[in-house]
C-alpha cells in the first residue's frame, strides 16, 4: 500500500514540459485579456467622466470670463479706447489675410480643374477654448471645450495665433495634436509631450524628419530626429508641417532651430541621422484659444 502511494505521488510530481508550456501560455493569455479590458474600460471611463464634468467646467470658465469682463469695464476710457483701436487694427489685418487666402484657394481650385488634378482634402477650423490644465503636466497637455460632436477626432492638428518674426500679422502656428476625444471635450498633447509625434520639414534645406517631445517637457523644446546626415541647418531655421503625418495640412509653422550646448545646430546620432532641438513659437501654458483643423466633409 505504501509503495502504491509513493508511485502516485511521484507521478503527480512529474510534470511534462508540454504541460508547463500550456499553463504558461494560458496564464499569459489571461493577463493580456485582463490588460486589454482594463485599457478599454479606462478609455471609456475617461470619456464619460469628461462629458460628465463638462457642464461644471464650462460654468467655471464662464464665471472667469465674467469677472474678466467686469475688470475690463473698470478701466478708464483712454485705456479702453486704445485697446479698441488695437483690436480693430488686428481684425482688419486678419480679415485682409483671410480674403487673400480665400482668393488663393479659389484660384488653386480653378487651376486643378483646368489641369484635371485630383482634388486634395480641404481642412476647416473648429474654434475652441482651453477648459482645464493638469498641474502635473502643465506644458504637455490641456483640455479644450470641443469634441466629437464638433467633428474633432484623434490626431487632428491644433493651432493657435502668434506673431512670429519676418511676419507682419499674426499667423496660425502648431501647438499640438488631439490625443483623445469625448463628445464635448478633447485632450490636446502639445509639441513638448512625448505623445505628440509628427513629420516636419525645414524651410531652407527642405530636409524632413520626425518631431517629438522629450521626457522633460520643462526644457521648452522638442527633438527633431531622423534628418539626413548631410543636412545643413543653422540657428533660427524654421520648421513647418508636411503631409507625411496623415491628416496634417502642410505648411503650418511649428518652431525654429535652437543650438545645442556646444553651439552646433545639429547633432549626429550614431552616424546614422542628425537630430536638432526645435523651440515652439508659442509656450503651451500661454495658450487660451485654439483652432482644430478637421477634414472638410465632401
Amino acid at each position: 500500500m505504501n509503495r502504491r502511494k509513493d508511485n502516485l505521488l511521484a507521478k503527480r510530481r512529474e510534470v511534462s514540459p508540454a504541460h508547463l508550456i500550456v499553463s504558461a501560455a494560458a496564464a499569459a493569455l489571461v493577463l493580456l485579456l485582463a490588460f486589454a479590458a482594463y485599457c478599454t474600460v479606462r478609455r471609456t471611463a475617461a470619456r464619460m467622466s469628461a462629458d460628465f464634468y463638462y457642464p461644471f467646467l464650462k460654468t467655471v470658465r464662464g464665471l472667469e470670463d465674467s469677472y474678466a469682463d467686469g475688470a475690463l469695464l473698470m478701466q478708464n476710457r483712454k485705456t479702453l479706447a486704445a485697446a479698441l483701436v488695437k483690436l480693430q487694427k488686428e481684425n482688419f489685418e486678419l480679415a485682409s489675410g483671410r480674403a487673400v487666402l480665400q482668393d488663393l484657394r479659389t484660384e488653386n481650385e480653378m487651376l486643378r480643374q483646368t489641369l484635371r488634378l485630383r482634388r486634395k482634402h480641404n481642412f476647416v477650423p473648429v474654434f475652441a477654448e482651453v477648459l482645464t490644465r493638469d498641474p502635473m503636466s502643465w506644458n504637455e497637455q490641456f483640455v479644450i471645450d470641443r469634441g466629437s460632436d464638433s467633428g474633432i477626432s484623434e490626431g487632428d492638428p491644433v493651432v493657435t495665433s502668434a506673431l512670429i518674426r519676418n511676419m507682419s500679422i499674426p499667423t496660425a502656428v502648431l501647438i499640438g495634436r488631439v490625443k483623445s476625444v469625448s463628445r464635448h471635450t478633447a485632450v490636446v498633447s502639445t509639441l513638448l509631450s512625448g505623445d505628440c509625434r509628427l513629420g516636419v520639414t525645414l524651410a531652407k534645406s527642405r530636409a524632413s524628419g520626425i518631431l517629438e517631445g522629450t521626457e522633460d517637457a520643462g526644457t521648452g523644446f522638442a527633438l527633431l530626429r531622423y534628418l539626413p546626415v548631410k543636412t545643413h541647418m543653422e540657428e533660427g531655421d524654421m520648421a513647418f508641417t508636411n503631409s507625411f503625418s496623415g491628416n496634417n495640412p502642410p505648411g503650418i509653422p511649428v518652431g525654429e532651430i535652437v543650438p545645442w550646448a556646444d553651439g552646433a545646430a545639429g547633432r549626429e546620432h550614431d552616424h546614422v541621422y542628425l537630430e536638432a532641438r526645435v523651440h515652439p513659437f508659442v509656450r503651451p501654458d500661454a495658450v487660451r484659444f485654439v483652432a482644430v483643423y478637421i477634414r472638410e466633409k465632401s
